[in-house]
């Protein structure tokens, strides 16, 4: 199954990807695999806010402005310069980005939670931020479905499976559950805490079906065994109706998924181009 195809260029990049369930970016730090996934971030963010000429030219001013087009649900997108285009009709996902920094964000997460109550600064602080800021966001929705009635979603049940973890708003703090033990998201083994923010995402129904995850680097802080494990998650979810982009700088999560379309940034002269394998 496809969602559509993007093609960006920029000086030192190149890169045409078709976007399938599963997606994954790889190669080493600094070739350019996160900034793609913010490109196409980009795209789906301003297709999801009603075809916002206004968000993706905030979103894109970020990176730079990079030469782009991409076809997607129905839509034509073109970037050319500061020029922003956005033709047609359709249905666009709503993308979830997952920063490489999400773990340190979750830690963090009740000094954002108290200043979130200090006149919008927070909410100030997250628009500036951008795609990070829209994370934070996410993580304050979650927290305000916390408060309503408990739903058991299917999604979520799929995580604490496959993950072997629970996850929750405690007031203000991030709780994990598991196996041996309970603790607040800074004390918790780094690999489960690493994956509590998309459980919160899963639990709060800001992911579902139809989602657009974009997650940079999944196996951070796991263990080869643990990788294992998430690749499962990521292909029980795939197979559930979400669709994932990945950044990834090893071959332990794409040998472990064994499925997806997989890009690998190859040097190329002064530059580095996407490759499908």
């Amino acid at each position: 199954m496809e969602l559509g195809r993007m093609r960006l260029r920029r000086p030192g990049l190149e890169a045409e990807i078709t976007i399938g369930e599963i997606t994954i970016l790889a190669g080493p730090s600094g070739s350019g695999k996160s900034y793609v996934a913010l490109a196409l971030y980009a795209v789906l963010r301003a297709l999801a806010a009603r075809r916002s000429n206004r968000v993706l030219r905030r979103l894109l001013e970020a990176l730079g402005w990079p030469e782009l087009s991409a076809r997607i649900g129905g839509y034509v997108v073109e970037v050319r310069g500061a020029h922003v285009e956005i033709r047609g009709e359709g249905r666009a996902p709503l993308p979830v980005y997952l920063p490489a920094d999400r773990l340190c964000v979750a830690k963090w997460y009740p000094l954002l939670a108290g200043l979130q109550m200090a006149d919008g600064v927070a909410q100030l602080a997250a628009q500036a931020l951008g795609p990070v800021g829209d994370f934070i966001s996410m993580l304050f929705a979650a927290q305000a479905a916390s408060r309503l009635p408990a739903k058991r979603r299917e999604l979520y049940d799929v995580f604490v499976r496959r993950a072997g973890i629970e996850v929750y708003f405690d007031g203000d703090r991030i709780a994990v559950e598991w196996e041996e033990g309970r603790s607040d998201v800074q004390l918790a083994p780094s690999g489960y805490a690493g994956l509590a923010p998309l459980g919160l995402l899963l639990r709060y129904g800001l992911i579902k079906k139809g989602s657009f995850v974009v997650w940079e680097e999944p196996e951070a802080h796991l263990s080869k065994d643990a990788v294992g494990k998430v690749a499962g998650l990521i292909s029980d979810l795939a197979g559930r109706g979400v669709w994932f982009l990945l950044t990834a700088h090893s071959d332990d999560l794409i040998g472990a998924l064994g499925k997806g379309r997989v890009y690998l940034f190859e040097r190329r002269g002064r530059g580095y181009v996407a490759v499908e394998r």
